[in-house]
């Protein structure tokens, strides 16, 4: 990916000080909202990982809010930092397709880092358009209070107004994925090709479903809505399934890495918790997916 890289290290020393990655004062205040709101109970690990129940999106969030929110926004700090970037922000607006999107984490992450790119280029004085941007989101869950909880937690994002970003269209899908790429093609017809596909922890339960040879052709299919003139998809896996997320992606033909990180985060009694971790990830250009189809064609 061709990116500038002070550009990229200057974003950085933004979302995550000292290479320590803590929720900026927008998203934490969005976090905490949601869990003041929501019922705290023990729930079984399903329903922890896919919750259904308000008691399960407590659990979900206490768990996975952070840590995924700073692994899409460590992802993606190389695309923000590009051209491919540069071009959104002269047209104003970037459109994401979130799979199996839970309560719109990687969406908000998405939105945040969007603003915190903004907020750098403009101090370098080659901030092409209006210097914010809108972003729209089609979120893609079977669970309906998930859908929900993403669409209120976006809401209040764009009711706070902090930063450069702000949300424009959510569109929520509770079609199963990956019969739901019928509505993604739909709409990315009628409005614009996704600039990122990101899925996270769906492809666990989806290849169990469907098999990894099914998963990746459901995933092919998604990134034929991206745009693929700057495009990227993104996957995202903890490390103990790294040996599905490689196998995915190695089915697809692009290129699966580890990456570590270190976080901090305060819970609701001011006590900090701080730890670094390793976790997959996967992000490609979707004119390079697109030319990996067109190998597959052929033979």
């Amino acid at each position: 990916m061709s990116y500038d890289r002070d550009r990229a290290s200057a974003i950085r020393a933004l979302v995550a000080p000292e290479d320590i990655w803590t929720l900026r004062e927008s998203a934490e205040s969005l976090f905490a909202d949601s869990l003041r709101r929501l019922p705290k109970k023990e729930v079984s690990e399903d329903e922890r990982r896919y919750p259904t129940s308000p008691e399960g999106l407590r659990a979900f969030l206490d768990a996975f809010f952070a840590r995924h929110y700073f692994q899409i926004q460590d992802s993606l700090i190389e695309y923000f930092s590009g051209r491919a970037f540069e071009s959104a922000a002269q047209r104003g607006s970037i459109h994401i397709a979130d799979v199996g999107s839970g309560p719109a984490v990687a969406s908000l992450a998405i939105a945040d880092l969007a603003s915190a790119a903004l907020e750098v280029t403009s101090k370098t004085g080659k901030l092409r358009g209006s210097g914010v941007i809108t972003v729209h989101c089609v979120l893609n869950d079977t669970s309906d209070i998930c859908l929900a909880e993403g669409r209120a937690i976006l809401e209040r994002y764009n009711r706070a107004r902090t930063g450069r970003a702000s949300i424009g269209r959510i569109l929520p899908l509770s079609t199963p994925f990956p019969d739901s790429n019928t509505h993604f093609r739909r709409v990315a017809h009628m409005t614009a090709p996704y600039d990122i596909c990101c899925l996270g922890y769906v492809m666990v339960p989806l290849s169990e479903q469907i098999g990894v040879d099914g998963t990746t052709k459901a995933i092919r299919l998604l990134a034929q809505a991206g745009n693929t003139n700057g495009g990227h998809l993104l996957l995202t896996q903890d490390k103990f399934r790294e040996d599905l997320h490689d196998e995915i992606c190695h089915a697809m033909g692009v290129a699966a890495e580890m990456a570590e990180l270190k976080q901090r985060v305060y819970d609701s009694e001011n006590q900090n918790s701080e730890h670094t971790y390793t976790y997959c990830r996967s992000c490609s250009a979707i004119s390079e997916i697109a030319a990996a189809n067109s190998v597959v064609a052929i033979a």
